[in-house]
């Protein structure tokens, strides 16, 4: 079982953190969502959902593995 052009191999571990912080991200763009419908603080909103977008910025994706399209 080998990659195929273009794929790149990453380690579980920080695949499991990006879908962890996705998660916490996903989870928040739902509360802001509920709590705008029902007239709440956009202030309070957007520090809820920076926070949980800030989070994710700190996530790096380095592949352990790359087979590269290259032509040839």
């Amino acid at each position: 079982m080998g990659l195929d052009r273009g794929e790149a191999l990453i380690s579980a571990d920080v695949l499991a953190r990006v879908r962890d912080r996705l998660s916490v991200l996903r989870a928040a763009v739902h509360d802001v969502e509920r709590d705008l419908a029902d007239a709440g603080d956009y202030r309070a909103a957007f520090r809820h959902l920076y926070r949980a977008a800030m989070d994710l910025t700190e996530v790096r994706l380095e592949p352990i593995a790359v087979l590269a399209d290259v032509e040839g």
